[in-house]
């Protein structure tokens, strides 16, 4: 089609040609004659009647008669064809002045003819038309190739609109000017959105875009074509690998479009191929990497000879070799032994009838190998042999070693079992470990010993497992003690493995640096297996073992210390067991006592009560009689007695915990020492005492009278169990630092740092009954009016109120010994010092005084009075509170006991300071574990005092705290609350 719009504009030019010529036709009629005669192209002039007036020789050969007989006649009259009718019609139309362009066809000479005609009108000067000019070109051939290029490019088209591969017209620019559907398709893109594009949009980066230019343009140009795979992104940013061929596009008429590439997206063969190299990876991998040893062999010589194709990694491991080295050689050069094995046999009679054979494991052996081999031996269809073979000696080992953890886990299911099923002891216990451990090891002799957790001495029950026939040791050593040397270890050989927290074996028991030789009488070791049994770190025990029938190695060593974890795991129940029954036994103990002391604390509360009215109305009397009076002295012992009373009460609150006493830090040998001093004086001179009493640097909460009380009493109590027959009393201080699992022995110890006072005597001891009840109040194994029985439980209270335990052990016929642990305090030691008796302090201020009991309330009433004060006494705490809220200004300070039925002291502070926060109130007690100085510091209460009361006592306090109120900011905040409690 291009070839035939090209062919029209030529026309055209020389029809144009033509018009000039005819204005010049009379300057050149010779010339143009000549040319008009001798043109390829038929041509042709009419007049107005459309009769020839001038043909040319072209004209001549198309109708086929002379110039004579064409002159002069129409074309009707000479038209054999049918022609004339579209003549006429374009005759008409040129003598209107048109110029008309047509194409003709005719068959002519037997065949279609084609025609390309041009009439225009012939003009005279004047410019009148005169007649019609023509040229006729026989285009037949061009029609022919023109409509053969057509079909060309239909087909063409058709090919590239239905072709799968993406295809694409560029300019010089790399701008597309042109795209199949496929490109579409495949790019995802919409026509509009590429034509006019830059090349840019197929590239997934400009770095990509760049290189393809700089690969493909520079070869396509030199070579006129550039083939090659390129990675390119499409519209959804998804990445594929195209082979591309791009090429110079000549002739195409299109203006710009110089390059046309064909892209055909290869992703599925190079998925083909990628799998294809990852098949071959894999298999390569899976033939290097199979456990077994494979080797691949080629027969020669018609089965004659096998040479190496190929061998795995596992196989030239196998036997230490490169493949270079074995590739192409003969196998019975390899392995020389291939023959004796029955090997070689074995391929030549798989590769002559292609069954497989397995050749059972055999042991092979040449100059280097010695080995149980197993082979698997098969043919390719290839005619290749192929071996796989395994090396049969671990397997034979494993099943030794199988068959070995067989034993030992029976062993140790069995032990586990019988742990489980019974509750041991460690004697029995000791014995099925040693048992299970001799068999194991084949041994003869051996013994399974523990550690005692205290003296750290050896003990063994299983010694007479080492049979008498065999043993001279003497009978008593079926149980025996195997203890530290005087440098703290272990001596011999059976000391070894406990000092050095490792296991051992020997096969020259004699010659080992720990050897120390045997008893006399002891059987021969010929050689020895030790191994320590630990738990958590700790050494508990030990299994060893001597003579074993085929000597001793690693594998018994590692069965022996399986057996000793399971020995240390039931050694650590029995043990725990063993605590969780003292701890019981503590518990109940310590319910037992926690009874006790709340039903003494009661009784001291009630005798508090009838003790201070006592003292007090003592004290009041004294005061109203005369100095020199008679009755002075009997008000003295009664005050005496009285105090000896609240001694009494002081030991009852001390036992059960309910006291209070002045705790400060103290140092405590100089108070033990002190005591023991006075100790001495009052014990018999057959009872010696021995005090290693070493200053510590720590310090303890403690009141010096209650440390004295603690040795006092259970000194006393040592003295009377030595008093029949003498002995050694026994007083040490120490220190020890308790961590978790030590002080899980104690129920009521935390971890921590604790000065620990170890009393002990070599009397005559106490039995179990005995010793569940030495701390209860009033029990005592003393005759008759020698000992109450409140001495240990005294000594226990004040233990307890200090934080600490007391352990005892003693056995009937071997003493007792007592431990008393006191918690260090981090605080330093203060200056102790007692107000000395002064002048009673007096006042005029107006004082609410409140007890229940009314003797109690008068008493304070009356002493408060005599003192100047003005006093209101009440003994009952509901009427106290009313008068308080009618007038809350009235008093200057409020004096109230505790325990009051109705409202408490506490709950009464609590509501009148509710009304007066600025109040000084004085909280009375006799049993101070119902209220402590936190509590009545947090309530607002200024002072805290224990019953009974001294006169002396409370006016001092009184006058002190009024004292401080007055000197008070008006108005401001008071101390905290709590601050100065006494």
């Amino acid at each position: 089609m291009i070839d035939s719009w090209s062919q029209e504009e030529r026309l055209r030019h020389e029809l144009e040609t033509l018009r000039r010529r005819n204005a010049l036709l009379k300057v050149e009629a010779g010339r143009l004659r000549a040319v008009f005669n001798n043109a390829q192209d038929c041509v042709f002039i009419k007049d107005l009647d459309r009769t020839y007036i001038q043909v040319n020789r072209a004209m001549e050969l198309f109708l086929g008669r002379p110039a004579g007989e064409i002159l002069g006649k129409r074309l009707d009259e000479l038209d054999e064809r049918g022609l004339s009718d579209q003549s006429d019609d374009d005759d008409r139309r040129v003598l209107s002045g048109e110029v008309v362009e047509t194409i003709r066809k005719t068959n002519w000479q037997g065949r279609e003819r084609v025609f390309h005609l041009i009439k225009f009108p012939w003009r005279e000067e004047s410019g009148r038309v005169a007649g019609i000019c023509g040229i006729m070109r026989d285009v037949s051939q061009l029609s022919q190739a023109q409509k053969a290029l057509r079909k060309s490019e239909a087909h063409l088209r058709a090919l590239v609109q239905g072709t799968g591969d993406a295809i694409i017209t560029l300019n010089s620019e790399r701008i597309i000017t042109d795209c199949n559907p496929a490109f579409l398709t495949q790019f995802g893109y919409k026509r509009e959105e590429v034509i006019g594009a830059s090349a840019r949009i197929m590239h997934p980066s400009r770095q990509s875009y760049e290189e393809f230019g700089q690969a493909a343009y520079p070869d396509m140009i030199a070579g006129g074509l550039w083939r090659g795979e390129w990675l390119y992104q499409g519209a959804d940013g998804r990445l594929f690998p195209m082979e591309t061929v791009l090429s110079e596009l000549s002739g195409s008429g299109r203006e710009g479009e110089i390059y046309v590439a064909v892209m055909r997206d290869i992703s599925q063969r190079k998925a083909a191929e990628n799998l294809l190299t990852a098949s071959e990876h894999r298999f390569r991998e899976l033939f290097d990497n199979m456990f077994s040893g494979v080797a691949v062999y080629e027969a020669v010589n018609q089965g004659e000879e096998f040479i190496f194709k190929d061998m795995n990694r596992t196989a030239l491991a196998m036997y230490g070799l490169e493949k270079e080295q074995i590739l192409g050689r003969p196998v019975r050069e390899v392995f020389p032994g291939v023959e004796d094995l029955g090997l070689f046999q074995v391929f030549q009679a798989v590769w002559r009838d292609g069954r497989p054979r397995k050749h059972p494991a055999t042991f092979y052996k040449d100059g280097l190998i010695g080995q149980w081999v197993e082979n698997y031996v098969y043919k390719l269809p290839s005619g290749e042999v192929v071996a796989i073979f395994e090396d049969m000696s671990k397997r034979r080992q494993d099943e030794e070693d199988l068959r070995w953890e067989s034993q030992v886990n029976a062993a140790l299911a069995g032990l586990t079992h019988a742990l489980i099923a019974h509750q041991p002891d460690i004697k029995s216990l000791a014995g099925q470990v040693l048992e299970y451990a001799k068999e194991l090891t084949q041994s003869r002799h051996g013994y399974v010993s523990y550690i005692d957790p205290q003296s750290r001495e050896m003990l063994s029950h299983t010694l007479a497992n080492m049979s008498q026939e065999d043993c001279g040791l003497p009978d008593q050593m079926k149980a025996t003690a195997f203890k530290l040397g005087p440098e703290g270890r272990y001596p011999g050989l059976w000391g070894h493995s406990l000092n050095s927290g490792e296991s051992f074996y020997v096969s020259d028991p004699a010659g080992h640096p720990s050897a120390k030789g045997l008893p006399q009488g002891h059987i021969p070791i010929a050689d020895f297996l030790s191994v320590p049994v630990l738990f958590a770190g700790e050494l508990v025990g030990q299994i060893s073992l001597a003579n074993s029938r085929d000597g001793y190695n690693q594998r018994h060593v590692r069965a022996v210390e399986q057996l000793a974890e399971v020995y240390a795991l039931a050694l650590h129940r029995i043990r725990s067991e063993e605590r969780r029954g003292q701890l019981e036994i503590q518990l109940r103990q310590a319910h037992k006592m926690e009874a006790l002391g709340t039903l003494a604390g009661g009784i001291a509360h009630d005798f508090n009560n009838i003790l201070a009215a006592v003292l007090g109305y003592a004290e009041l009397i004294a005061d109203d009689l005369p100095k020199d009076h008679s009755c002075q002295a009997d008000l003295a012992n009664l005050v005496k007695a009285g105090q000896r009373a609240k001694n009494l009460v002081r030991q009852i609150l001390g036992f059960s915990r309910q006291g209070e006493q002045e705790l400060r830090p103290l140092r405590l040998e100089p108070v033990v020492r002190e005591s023991l001093e006075l100790l001495r004086a009052t014990l018999p001179a057959t009872i010696s005492i021995r005090a290693q009493l070493e200053p510590l640097a720590g310090m303890v909460r403690a009141d010096p009278t209650m440390i004295h009380q603690i040795i006092m009493n259970l000194c006393s109590n040592a003295a009377y169990a030595m008093h029949a027959l003498g002995g050694l009393l026994e007083v040490r201080l120490e220190r020890e630092v308790l961590d978790e699992e030590a002080a899980a022995n104690f129920a009521e110890l935390e971890p921590g740092a604790y000065q620990v006072i170890r009393v002990a005597d070599t009397g005559h001891g106490m039995d179990a009954a005995t010793l569940d009840r030495i701390f209860e109040p009033f029990f005592t194994t003393k005759e008759t009016g020698q000992g109450t029985g409140m001495g240990l439980a005294v000594a226990h209270g004040i233990v307890k109120s200090m934080r600490g335990a007391i352990l005892v052990r003693s056995e009937v016929g071997r003493g007792s010994e007592f431990w008393v642990y006191l918690p260090e305090t981090a605080c330093r030691a203060e200056e102790a010092g007692r107000l000395g008796l002064e002048q009673m302090p007096r006042g005029r201020e107006r004082v609410l005084f409140v007890d229940d009991e009314k003797a109690l309330a008068e008493l304070g009433g009356r002493i408060l009075g005599r003192l100047g004060y003005t006093v209101t006494a009440l003994s009952d705490s509901h009427q106290a509170l009313e008068l308080f809220k009618r007038e809350p200004g009235a008093f200057d300070l409020v004096v109230t006991d505790q325990t009051m039925p109705g409202l408490t002291g506490l709950q009464l502070a609590r509501e009148m300071l509710a009304i007066d926060p600025h109040l000084p109130i004085i909280l009375c007690t006799g049993h101070s574990e119902q209220v402590s100085e936190e509590i009545a510091r947090r309530v607002g209460i200024r002072r805290f005092l224990l019953k009974p009361l001294s006169v002396t006592k409370l006016a001092q306090v009184v006058r002190q705290l009024l004292d401080q109120v007055a000197a008070e900011p008006a108005g401001g905040d008071h101390p905290p609350a709590g601050e100065g409690l006494q």
